[in-house]
């Protein structure tokens, strides 16, 4: 909770003038540092009415009652099959929303069953222009598209569609999979500038990509998307993802990759197999900060290394997120140092023992429900928030044996229970864990031509649903939303009728809202998340509406070979008055994290973040680039929650200087650059 807090501390000192250079030993007087602490109620989104015509909230009010909107059809299921390809999408500058599909069935003759379209609404999916397409090949599969606006244009016909995704064919080297290149495609969204090309996997400049997913746009006009590679040429065992990025330039996007491959465990968790697949892994995942500045890169799986710091063994026997970040855009990348989810207080709370060591807790992330069911995986999402922290949202479940057993795999304690959590990293590096809902075993739903019934549950011949976990942030990342599918069971691997459930997260304050049950009836199949609410309302009383797209209730030819037609939904609707619930758990985190201060580099003023696990006493101290402490301020009371403070450096030199805070005999400390 935040609390409110106003401390201004005047400084009168003596500063060493020539700070950022040693060779100088004048002192000269200077101006006071200000410091203060403020409470922070800026929301990061603006009104609906600040934003275009489009966008206005006469039309998201409108909106907001009228459901099962037609937004168009596919060839058959698998464009939208998997949750974590990036489907749909909102831009607040054009009030936009857009929808990346497979072609409209009705249109199959003029670009083949492969041709990805656009679905647009620019009243609040009231109505919808399906008339953009990309590509023409009937073997281009499972798009992601997202809106590109890096001049912040309020006219969707100035923004940019880009989209990208697997492309299977003969002209393969690897027959197990069959996917050889990647399409990558982006016009603006008058019909000009229309770029498509297909790079082929595993060719010179390219690196190898099965599937194609988390793909979202920045405001500064870079474009990000990661792809899994597998075992594509004989006698390489490579195993890694590759990233995509597509920079803007003169109307168009030139892409290039990086290759990500962490040291992964064997299946077994015993014997050590680089870049072998594990048990224990997903897709890996991407998000970004707004302005593209922070990145993460993200698996799920069991780490193989050893602390470079500690020499500690990193093999913690269960999965945990293995994580790459980034601060400089994607220049460089470094991983940071997992965390050992084994018997921590906040899983231990739900997560059941194994059965042969009584205590003993092996979390593990969900990878597969569903042997033999396409889209079985089990899916999660990532986003980064307002203080460039990462929350991956997923189901995670219990071993049931603290042992490998005879087939080298850790059994699930109980496969119908999964518990969503959101873990999220903090300024300081440690761990937030945060316990949203208990869910049942992702759903098998639809049987292929060559089953009898629509409710297989045996994984033969049959599409997965999945839950469908997709997280959604305002702008600016101060609030956070995930959304899910789930409801009772009639038997294992065979939820019949998923509902949609959700919950928000403020960031800013840390409330979170109740777990609100979207639907009631048993009409929610598939569904697509937007990234981005609409957003309506004025400080404190703002509606944050998410577009949500499903496929049309199941029939008898929604079996993954035939058409099928998506609707746009209108029930995933929050206000700010739902945030209501106090707290956050943690897991072994410090009692407190401090941000970078922004804006950086600076002049006059600059800010940055405390964020309090506990109540404590806070001291501030201001150094120089030779060690020079130039500032100390008295101890401050502090109680639980995120307290800004303010600097003011009016009068300093120009370079680089460091801030320290202190609680309870624990610092950190940041680096600053005064111009």
């Amino acid at each position: 909770m935040k609390k409110t807090l106003l401390i201004m501390l005047a400084v009168g000192t003596w500063i060493y003038a020539g700070a950022q250079n040693a060779s100088q030993r004048k002192l000269v007087p200077a101006k006071p540092i200000h410091i203060s602490q403020t409470k922070n109620n800026k929301n990061d989104t603006k009104s609906v009415s600040q934003q275009a015509t489009t966008g206005s909230s006469k039309g998201i009010k409108r909106a907001q009652s009228v459901g099962n909107v037609p937004c168009g059809s596919a060839y058959n299921l698998y464009g939208v099959l998997d949750a974590n390809t990036t489907a749909v999408v909102f831009d607040s500058n054009t009030g936009a929303i857009l929808f990346t599909h497979r072609e409209d069935n009705s249109k199959f003759a003029t670009g083949g069953s492969g041709a990805y379209e656009a679905s647009i609404s620019t009243d609040g999916g009231l109505t919808w222009d399906t008339s953009r397409i990309m590509f023409s090949n009937v073997t281009t599969r499972y798009p992601n598209g997202v809106i590109s606006n890096p001049a912040k244009a309020t006219s969707i016909l100035n923004a940019y569609w880009v989209t990208n995704g697997p492309v299977a064919g003969a002209a393969t080297t690897d027959a197990w999979t069959g996917w050889d290149s990647i399409a990558f495609g982006s016009t603006k969204l008058d019909g000009t500038g229309v770029s498509t090309t297909y790079e082929a996997n595993g060719k010179p400049g390219v690196l190898v990509e099965e599937g194609v997913q988390y793909m979202s746009a920045c405001n500064t006009g870079t474009v990000h998307s990661i792809g899994d590679g597998y075992h594509f040429s004989t006698g390489d065992t490579y195993y890694g993802s590759s990233l995509n990025t597509g920079t803007f330039n003169a109307g168009s996007f030139n892409w290039t990759q990086t290759l990500v491959r962490p040291h992964f465990m064997s299946a077994d968790h015993t014997t050590s197999v680089y870049d072998s697949i594990p048990e224990l892994m997903t897709t890996s995942a991407t998000a970004w900060s707004e302005d593209g500045t922070v990145g993460y890169i993200v698996f799920l799986g069991n780490l193989d290394s050893t602390d470079a710091v500690s020499g500690a063994n990193l093999n913690f026997v269960s999965s945990q997120p293995i994580v790459y970040k980034t601060t400089n855009s994607g220049a460089t990348w470094a991983m940071m140092k997992p965390h050992n989810f084994r018997n921590d207080p906040a899983l231990v709370a739900w997560l059941h023992p194994t059965a042969d060591s009584p205590g003993v807790v092996l979390p593990l992330f969900r990878q597969y429900h569903n042997a033999g069911a396409q889209g079985g995986d089990d899916d999660y999402d990532v986003v980064v928030d307002k203080n460039n922290n990462l929350h991956i949202f997923a189901g995670i479940t219990s071993a049931s044996i603290a042992n490998p057993d005879s087939s080298e795999y850790y059994g699930y304690f109980n496969p119908e229970i999964d518990f969503l959590y959101d873990f999220s990293t903090t300024s300081s590096g440690g761990w937030n864990a945060r316990y949203i809902d208990t869910i049942i075993s992702a759903p098998l739903q639809y049987a292929t031509a060559s089953s009898t019934n629509g409710f297989n549950s045996d994984g033969t011949g049959t599409v997965a649903i999945g839950h469908r976990i997709q997280a959604t942030r305002t702008t600016g990342g101060n609030k956070i939303f995930v959304t899910w599918l789930d409801d009772v069971i009639s038997g294992v691997d065979s939820l019949e009728f998923p509902d949609m459930f959700g919950q928000g997260y403020d960031v800013t304050n840390g409330y979170i809202t109740p777990n609100k049950q979207f639907t009631t009836t048993a009409d929610r199949y598939f569904i697509c998340v937007s990234d981005k609410p609409m957003v309506s309302g004025s400080a404190g009383a703002y509606t944050y509406k998410i577009p949500v797209v499903r496929v049309e209730p199941p029939t008898t030819t929604n079996d993954g070979l035939n058409p099928v037609y998506f609707l746009y939904d209108t029930t995933d609707i929050y206000t700010d008055a739902d945030f209501t619930v106090d707290g956050v758990q943690q897991i072994n985190a410090p009692e407190f994290s401090i941000s970078a201060n922004y804006p950086n580099p600076y002049k006059g003023f600059t800010k940055f973040d405390v964020n309090m696990v506990k109540e404590g006493m806070v001291n501030v101290d201001v150094y120089n680039m030779v060690g020079q402490k130039m500032f100390a301020m008295s101890p401050v009371k502090m109680g639980i929650g995120t307290h800004t403070m303010t600097i003011n450096a009016n009068g300093f030199s120009a370079g680089v200087y460091f801030y320290r805070v202190t609680i309870n005999g624990t610092s950190l400390t940041q680096k600053m650059i005064v111009e």
